[in-house]
């Protein structure tokens, strides 16, 4: 296989999860995307004890980052955070995050 028709291969491939696409997963409700989930973490998403002060901030933190920069912002601040289990939601692509591992903060971008 040539260069050229690898780079044409990885093209036409597409993020996948549980057969929707990255579009249809961002169009879903919060309900239908949570039944698409393992049972653990359709359980933790379900529960109130999950959804503590914390969590529901680092999720508005991330919506508004999203949507500075759907609107033109390239410049992008980092979100710290210690929750190192959250779960990632749609809705949090884009987004450029810290996490703390301990010592220091790994940052990347989902």
């Amino acid at each position: 296989m040539s260069i050229q028709e690898e780079v044409t291969q990885a093209e036409i491939r597409k993020f996948r999860y549980m057969g929707l696409t990255f579009e249809e997963l961002q169009a879903l409700s919060m309900d239908a995307f949570i039944k698409l989930l393992p049972s653990r973490k359709r359980r933790s998403l379900t529960r109130p004890s999950y959804w503590t002060p914390k969590r529901k901030k680092l999720v508005e933190d991330i919506r508004a980052q999203v949507r500075s920069i759907k609107e033109g912002n390239k410049k992008l601040k980092t979100i710290r955070t210690h929750l190192r289990d959250m779960i990632i939601l749609p809705e949090m692509v884009h987004a450029k995050i810290g996490v703390h591992n301990g010592k220091d903060f790994i940052e990347f971008i989902v």
